[in-house]
């Protein structure tokens, strides 16, 4: 326990500068409700089926994990993902579904693909429902008791102008080898992702490296950070 407080007060003399950085507000919001799955596929090659989904929108490097629901071929996440669109009227939202594989690369099941122009010209800008999945050859994905969906629900909103993202840097813990690490993060207010770099440097970046994230909507805890550092 010594060893460990030595390595947390090494690492708080560290780096706490704070560039400025700026966002453009995206033209507008789709926020995606990832309630459950029904009907997968058992996935024969896996010890089980341990399903996750990836939310996506073309022509951006916007993309989302939702957890494993594990072991069930009818997974339930209710999770929620906000993603931005711009001025591209053809762009779609994208719900991949993934089953996760140990020491495997992980095996494409099917996706949803939904028009992000379709969502804003909805009834309240809102549609949802129990959508068929199509897969690599895009035919349709059945499980043994029929045709699988994903119930989703998908809310086209405008964006508030003037956001700016949070950012500082943290001392966190390493999950498995226990050491101490400084990390910077931003906040993006827009799709309310919590992301961790190496630097300032790295995050600034053409092609950052995202060393971890957090999608914060599901977590209350985070919601009041701002800028941290020391």
């Amino acid at each position: 326990m010594d060893d460990l407080m030595r390595e947390a007060e090494a690492l708080r003399g560290q780096r706490t500068d704070v560039p400025n950085m700026t966002l453009t507000a995206p033209k507008a919001l789709v926020e995606v409700y990832l309630h459950q799955g029904r009907n997968l596929p058992e996935i024969t090659s896996a010890s089980q089926n341990d399903f996750y989904c990836v939310v996506e929108v073309t022509g951006s490097r916007q993309l989302y994990n939702s957890h494993v629901a594990q072991d069930t071929l009818h997974p339930v996440w209710n999770e929620s993902f906000q993603v931005k669109v711009g001025q591209n009227d053809d762009q779609m939202v994208s719900i991949s579904l993934f089953a996760e594989r140990a020491g495997r690369d992980d095996k494409f099941v099917g996706v949803v693909v939904v028009p992000v122009r379709r969502v804003e010209a909805a009834p309240s800008s809102e549609e949802g429902g129990w959508y068929e999945m199509r897969g690599e050859d895009n035919g349709m994905v059945s499980g043994p008791e029929g045709v699988s969906k994903l119930e989703l629900t998908l809310l086209h909103k405008p964006a508030e102008p003037g956001l700016q993202p949070r950012m500082g840097w943290l001392t966190k813990r390493h999950n498995l080898t226990m050491k101490w690490e400084r990390r910077f993060f931003i906040l993006d207010p827009y799709n309310q992702m919590l992301r961790f770099f190496a630097s300032p440097e790295h995050a600034q970046s053409s092609s950052p490296e995202i060393l971890g994230e957090m999608n914060i909507r599901c977590c209350d805890v985070v919601t009041g950070i701002s800028k941290l550092g020391g």
